[in-house]
């Protein structure tokens, strides 16, 4: 019983790992238009150049608060990235906050990472963070919902009246604004990453599994109820 109850679970545990929702990852880019080097670590980054940037979010997480038509998220497995003349910034996304036709009439996705560490550059800031900001004012459907999006076309930012920005802000200590280091870019490209198919042979190896298991555990019963 006990092996059948492992060899069972093995194979329960292959499938259902196919069907486990993932978190979906957007790729972009984007055109720098600010830079300030105070602290002076981000060498010789220079507004026009051009940044490449990754996010995944989990569009089966639960917000963590709602007010109105906002809904805040703290999502464990979201992060956000971006390279720019071989520097790479990336941190953990600590809120994302999802906004469905406000009063303000826009549909608004803002996800935001940050912490007082240098974890996230490597280059020595006491304290980071980075954002992407994406805005809708012209259509206000363009979320159908308070939940994280699974989906969404640059398209529906790419409007004098919308928003698509990435923004980066280094600290030299935490706690310590006078002097800071940033970057400010339009993003001028987006689109989500197509997910990595299921093989299509893994069902029938978890099949196999449960098959070969019991045919084990029946011999092992016969063998045990044989005379002696």
């Amino acid at each position: 019983m006990r092996l059948q109850g492992l060899v069972i679970g093995a194979a329960l545990s292959i499938m259902a790992f196919g069907a486990q929702a993932a978190p979906v990852t957007f790729q972009f880019t984007a055109s720098v238009t600010k830079v300030t080097n105070d602290i002076g670590l981000l060498g010789a980054l220079s507004a026009g150049d051009i940044l490449t940037g990754m996010f995944s979010v989990d569009p089966s997480d639960t917000p963590s608060s709602t007010f109105g038509d906002s809904s805040t998220y703290s999502s464990p497995n979201a992060s956000l990235s971006a390279t720019v003349s071989g520097i790479t910034i990336s941190r953990k996304i600590d809120q994302i906050y999802v906004s469905n036709d406000s009063p303000t009439v826009y549909d608004r996705l803002d996800l935001l990472a940050g912490g007082n560490d240098d974890s996230g550059t490597g280059l020595g800031y006491g304290s980071s963070s980075l954002s992407v900001l994406l805005q809708n004012q012209t259509n206000p459907d363009m979320l159908t919902s308070q939940s994280i999006p699974s989906d969404f076309s640059f398209s529906d930012f790419d409007d004098k009246r919308n928003l698509a920005l990435f923004y980066f802000t280094g600290f030299r200590t935490p706690g310590d604004f006078t002097a800071w280091d940033g970057i400010n870019a339009d993003i001028t490209s987006l689109e989500r990453v197509a997910p990595v198919p299921l093989p299509a042979g893994l069902p029938l190896l978890a099949a196999g599994v449960g098959l070969f298991g019991l045919a084990g555990w029946r011999r092992q019963r016969v063998s045990g109820n044989s005379p002696t």
